[in-house]
């Protein structure tokens, strides 16, 4: 493996434990029904539900979430600050509860959308709607108290010319599934990105 290579290998492995760390950092949503991230498309990826990485802006983004029938209207915040690289940050959550949502703004635009939780799409559908990812990775997650550690691992799908991200933590499926990559494994996270902006997001 070459130099370029090998520094791209570790780039995006960066970006996608800073995504993670996003979400973990974020805090956990309560659960309490059903509901598929993808339904309805409206635009293709990476722009979800009309909302457009590299274009939308804050009041756009509002506007879109506060008419969406999958989001609660009520629980659209806004940070109103910036914070590390990003000019503010827009979070929601689904009508049920189950799926938190985070959009990260770099120069008035959307750069980022993260959608976490209960995603209800599995690994094979999120193949059949992107296409097959440019990088696959397992990454060792080290959790628990002190003195009693516990690893699980994400597996990471990654197309940064798409825009797109997607995968799952192991704990979060059946010990009989957790040894390889199955298309029915369920998703727990799926973010949409401004390609244009990859490498500003490696500095997350």
């Amino acid at each position: 493996m070459n130099i370029s290579k090998i520094s791209t290998y570790h780039n995006t492995v960066r970006f996608i434990i800073s995504l993670w760390l996003l979400i973990i950092l974020g805090g956990c949503s309560q659960h309490t029904a059903k509901i598929s991230v993808l339904s309805n498309p409206t635009c293709q990826p990476p722009c979800w539900q009309n909302i457009e990485p590299g274009k939308s802006t804050v009041s756009e983004v509002v506007k879109l979430l506060q008419s969406n029938a999958m989001i609660d209207s009520k629980s659209i915040t806004i940070r109103g600050e910036s914070w590390k690289i990003f000019n503010d940050i827009v979070y929601f959550l689904s009508n049920s509860n189950k799926v938190k949502g985070e959009i990260y703004f770099l120069d008035g635009n959307v750069a980022m959308i993260l959608l976490a939780g209960e995603v209800n799409v599995s690994f094979g559908q999120a193949i059949d709607t992107f296409g097959d990812p440019e990088y696959i990775i397992n990454i060792p997650m080290i959790m628990g108290p002190p003195g009693i550690p516990t690893t699980s691992y994400e597996i990471i799908a990654l197309k940064p010319k798409m825009g797109v991200e997607f995968g799952y933590d192991t704990r979060d499926i059946s010990r009989a599934n957790r040894s390889e990559v199955k298309p029915k494994n369920e998703l727990s996270l799926i973010s949409f990105f401004d390609p244009n902006v990859y490498d500003n997001l490696l500095e997350v």
